[in-house]
């Protein structure tokens, strides 16, 4: 990754960002499922162990896209395609990183998912953590930037709103997809 350098433009975003994050920790009978999702996202950045972090960051995007208990893997997969280029090795990925977010939930070592050495399974699982690192980062981020997209956050019915619509109208609305294949 390039260096991260401050400037003006990152300061004032910075600074929106913290008035969005006031504004919806001011109102709390709104977007609580997006305050969980943001407490998730920085436990995760807190975790040392990377099992831990990608179980976090997953718990972060599950609270945008509010899986339906029974049916949240392929949901997880489907669904987080609206913020990720939705390609067959994307939705491997995102399957694979679920999996391993479930061996960390029930306790059990989260290489046990991945083929491969025990150090290719561990590189692998670090990129797998990094991937959802960053999708969950821009995700949230996008949200508290975009004032249609915090709208929709509000409520659980706006929420619900918003994945009951077809796929092709959901993505045009959400804009521009992130490619987890250029994470490294």
């Amino acid at each position: 990754m390039p260096p991260f350098e401050v400037g003006v433009a990152e300061i004032n975003r910075a600074f929106s960002l913290a008035n969005k994050l006031h504004r919806i920790y001011q109102l709390v009978a709104d977007w609580s499922r997006l305050r969980r999702g943001l407490r998730a996202l920085f436990k995760g950045s807190e975790e040392r162990e990377w099992g831990d972090r990608l179980h976090q960051f997953v718990r972060a995007l599950e609270a945008l896209i509010k899986p339906v208990v029974g049916a949240s893997r392929n949901q997880f997969a489907h669904r987080a395609q609206t913020f990720a280029s939705a390609t067959s090795e994307t939705r491997n990925t995102l399957l694979q990183i679920y999996d391993i977010r479930s061996k960390v939930e029930h306790m059990h070592s989260p290489l046990d998912v991945l083929d491969g050495t025990h150090e290719e399974r561990n590189t692998l699982g670090v990129r797998r953590t990094r991937q959802v690192d960053v999708l969950s980062r821009s995700a949230l981020t996008r949200v508290l930037e975009s004032q249609d997209l915090l709208t929709i956050w509000k409520s659980d019915a706006s929420i619900d709103d918003f994945w009951q619509m077809p796929d092709h109208e959901r993505v045009q609305v959400w804009g521009d997809r992130l490619d987890l294949a250029n994470i490294w």
